[in-house]
């Protein structure tokens, strides 16, 4: 039988890796980014992304799902909006309270400022957690970009943490 928890699983979808981040309120009790690598088809694509946050739902048992919001501004921002579906999706059938976070209020959460970028999101939290500095300030951009979807999913955790605190 699942341990019951107030643990919030926070991902930050994405077509070829997720990031995920599990809170305890405030306090962050793993992260990192789940590679979904390339599928054939998007049913494959959907499929393995099920697997990967069933897993997850699994080993962290958490009570609270929170997912950042995709940005559709291309066609393969469609594809990501499906996958943020899925997770939904894949949320609710295990019977899990959904929130949902536009990255621009993310990004006014945790630096106050809804222009902030992805790197100065990053840095904050690195600031905030010392353990993510050797994350937060890469130089390669597929490195930036690789990270970054693990420190969006915990920002996404934060916010949901404090949402779920004034509640």
């Amino acid at each position: 039988m699942p341990t019951i928890t107030n643990n919030i699983l926070a991902i930050d979808p994405g077509t070829r890796e997720i990031g995920f981040a599990v809170l305890s309120g405030n306090e962050l009790l793993d992260y990192g980014v789940k590679r979904v690598s390339k599928q054939s088809t998007t049913r494959a694509l959907m499929q393995k992304v099920d697997v990967i946050v069933t897993r997850l739902f699994v080993q962290y048992s958490p009570a609270l799902l929170a997912i950042k919001q995709p940005v559709v501004v291309q066609y393969s921002g469609r594809l990501v909006e499906a996958v943020g579906k899925q997770i939904k999706s894949t949320g609710e059938r295990h019977g899990l309270t959904i929130y949902e976070f536009e990255p621009k209020a993310i990004r006014q959460f945790v630096c106050q400022s809804p222009k902030a970028t992805k790197q100065d999101m990053a840095k904050i939290i690195a600031d905030r957690c010392l353990e993510l500095a050797r994350y937060a300030d890469k130089k390669n951009k597929e490195e930036a970009l690789y990270w970054g979807r693990m420190f969006d999913a915990i920002a996404v955790g934060l916010m949901s943490a404090e949402e779920v605190k004034s509640t």
